[in-house]
């Protein structure tokens, strides 16, 4: 049982570093300055709003991990 729970833990360990990975590839719209790039802001609101979505997931997975490998330390 014990093996199968820190597999488990390895496993969202692994989830959680490619969720973090997708999140920090995530390509930012870039704004430089002048009033005729007002129009990229809501581009860059877009992307942020998905960088946000995949970090939220990923903190996730890090606390499902950590508590595996809670539950391995004290099973």
């Amino acid at each position: 049982m014990k093996l199968l729970i820190e597999i488990a833990a390895f496993a969202s360990m692994a989830i959680s570093a490619l969720l973090w990975f997708f999140s920090a590839a995530i390509r930012l719209t870039r704004i430089g300055p002048g009033l005729e790039e007002l129009d990229h802001i809501a581009n860059l609101s877009n992307d942020l709003q998905k960088m946000a979505r995949w970090n939220f997931w990923a903190a996730g997975t890090t606390a499902v991990s950590v508590l595996f490998q809670i539950w391995t330390r004290f099973a």
